[in-house]
């Protein structure tokens, strides 16, 4: 069965701007987006063309589809660059009918939605149809971690309509009987599950993969960042920002649970404070995965020495007491200890690397070079550091107004 996308506009919206060339300073756009890729890049071009072109004033609100879908019928917002109209259609025609909401057009003719098998695994097993997936030796190739009678269907996210789509499929099919139907969390991990089975050539289902951290950077992107799919499956070390923990951690976590996928997120700095654990870890033969990310110092602690207005002192290795420059090659380190690594030089590379891993046996080292002063935006909380009240430095002044601010909204418990 085909599901066709469709541009959606309210009636009052598509007659009063689309239709005229109304006053640009009377333009005003509200459109909905969704938590999908496709969905976003139609609504920025839509949002490109309608500021561009028409000098409009637009806002965006994004959602799951049944809430902004009956926002969209509340006359809340005013277009929708991308439906799934085969999903909706029971609420979405009455409206049309009623003439409060005006259908514009298909997207892409050619989308569909369907039970989808890589096929690297539908070759090699010769699967068809529905009815040769309901074979227990099939199920187990896409085994799941918190079911393991059963298979892993990777399916869509709870709030999109698919999602009961496919239960409801999986039942009639009798497929239920066979495979549990998981929400892989965001559209961005369900992306990353498909993508990263395609790349390791294995049948898709989610990773039970496992992350580990302690100190530095990585703690606070991988809190706002990293998607746990399920329990047990993000382990950080927040109380004292360990540094030298990770390495040691995620050979533990590896020799407690080996079934487990094990990634080990590291600066530059931490893991020179974990040679010997990395020859441990090469020696007994225990696979695991560290990425280290080299800023060329301690980028974390830089950052936030600015940030409370100091000068950049003694963290970056450029700004240390040196004669000689550092110039540390931790492929080479790690290689030297015993354990399969890798230098990369862009993101494409680090995928392939990371998709590679599953094929080694030991330790295994990705390093890529970073840039040690942007950051994400912060989690929502404010980190009180102190900082001095009275500076010759405009800075430190600065960063006193911001710390005093901070103070004054500080919830205490």
């Amino acid at each position: 069965m085909k599901f066709l996308k469709k541009l959606v506009l309210s009636a009052f919206f598509a007659s009063s701007v689309l239709a005229t060339s109304a006053n640009a300073a009377d333009c005003k756009a509200r459109l909905g987006d969704f938590d999908w890729s496709s969905a976003n890049i139609h609504t920025a071009i839509a949002t490109f063309i309608l500021e561009k072109g028409y000098g409009c004033e637009v806002s965006v609100t994004k959602g799951s589809t049944t809430p902004i879908m009956a926002a969209h019928y509340d006359k809340q917002l005013d277009v929708i660059t991308e439906v799934w109209y085969d999903n909706i259609i029971a609420n979405y025609e009455p409206h049309e009918k009623a003439g409060t909401i005006k259908n514009i057009g298909v997207n892409t003719p050619d989308s569909q939605q369907a039970f989808y098998v890589d096929k690297a695994t539908a070759d090699k097993y010769n699967l068809k149809s529905v009815e040769d997936m309901k074979d227990p030796k099939i199920a187990a190739l896409f085994s799941d971690p918190e079911d393991p009678s059963k298979g892993r269907m990777t399916s869509c996210i709870s709030g999109w309509t698919c999602y009961t789509v496919n239960l409801v499929k999986q039942k009639e099919y009798g497929l239920d009987k066979y495979y549990t139907n998981f929400d892989p969390g965001s559209g961005g991990a369900l992306d990353a599950a498909i993508a990263g089975a395609f790349a390791k050539k294995k049948p898709i289902f989610t990773d039970h993969s496992v992350v580990m951290c302690a100190a530095g950077t990585m703690p606070g992107e991988l809190h706002k960042l990293w998607k746990a799919n399920r329990p047990m499956s993000y382990h950080m070390e927040y109380g004292f920002s360990c540094m030298g923990y990770e390495i040691a951690g995620a050979m533990g976590i590896k020799m407690a649970e080996p079934e487990r996928d094990v990634l080990c997120f590291t600066g530059d700095g931490t893991y020179m404070m974990a040679n010997s654990e990395m020859a441990t870890a090469a020696m007994m033969g225990i696979s695991f995965t560290v990425i280290v990310t080299d800023n060329r110092g301690f980028g974390c602690i830089n950052r936030l020495q600015m940030g409370t207005g100091g000068a950049e002192f003694n963290n970056l290795l450029k700004d240390a007491v040196h004669e000689t420059p550092s110039a540390i090659d931790f492929a080479a380190h790690a290689a030297s200890m015993g354990a399969t690594s890798v230098k990369v030089s862009s993101i494409s590379e680090l995928e392939e690397a990371l998709a590679k891993r599953g094929d080694i046996t030991g330790p295994y080292v990705i390093v890529i070079d970073t840039d040690p002063y942007p950051s994400t935006p912060h989690g929502g909380s404010w980190w009180e550091v102190g900082v001095p009240e009275v500076s010759v430095r405009s800075e430190v002044n600065d960063a006193w107004e911001t710390y005093r601010q901070g103070k004054a909204t500080q919830k205490t418990v």
